[in-house]
């Protein structure tokens, strides 16, 4: 659906104001195992001249890993507000009915009322 959908390991929701993504983890994982990074990209390089840069709006990549081994790596769909000191709101709750845990990770959108857009594009093949 628009407002939310889910993966092989992951849920997300989203209102006009935020995205929230929560990727599954075995039972028994504690909040040290988990890592949560939110990556921006802005400078690609032009394909068809590749001497000459090109600004395109920023692009963010969501990685959860645990152990250091990532569960999902992903860019999102649209831009979302990143804090630069505290880095990604983020917690671990339980998911009794899947037997496991849930990294619930918070985004702020940028754009206003972009709601009808999907957080997380659909998956490809091969991605996590």
């Amino acid at each position: 659906t628009q407002n939310g959908g889910r993966g092989d390991i992951f849920l997300w929701t989203q209102d006009r104001k935020e995205v929230v993504v929560s990727v599954l983890v075995p039972s028994g994982t504690r909040a040290k195992e988990v890592s949560v990074t939110l990556s921006e990209r802005t400078v690609t390089l032009n394909e068809r001249t590749p001497n000459q840069l090109s600004v395109t709006p920023p692009v963010h990549r969501l990685t959860v890993s645990l152990n250091g081994k990532k569960l999902l790596d992903r860019d999102l769909a649209y831009a979302v507000l990143k804090a630069e000191e505290e880095g990604v709101e983020w917690e671990l709750s339980d998911f009794p009915s899947e037997q496991s845990r849930l990294v619930h990770i918070t985004v702020y959108k940028t754009l206003g009322n972009s709601q009808a857009l999907p957080a997380l594009p659909r998956q490809e093949a091969g991605e996590s």
